[in-house]
């Protein structure tokens, strides 16, 4: 995830920010890239429903 600099001091994206963000912008679906053990590249499409779940 991306960092919010707030006083010049990196801030993570915490878990609530990515579902408000989501919801405030009216998300319906997100997919999610990611690298397997093999490193073979994989997408997953999934409702933003699951999100919470997901992450």
């Amino acid at each position: 995830m991306h960092s919010i600099l707030t006083n010049g001091e990196p801030k993570g994206v915490t878990k609530r920010d990515v579902l408000r963000a989501a919801k405030e912008r009216g998300v319906r679906f997100v997919r999610l890239s990611f690298v397997d053990i093999l490193g073979i590249s994989k997408n997953v499409t999934i409702p933003v429903t699951e999100l919470e779940r997901a992450i």
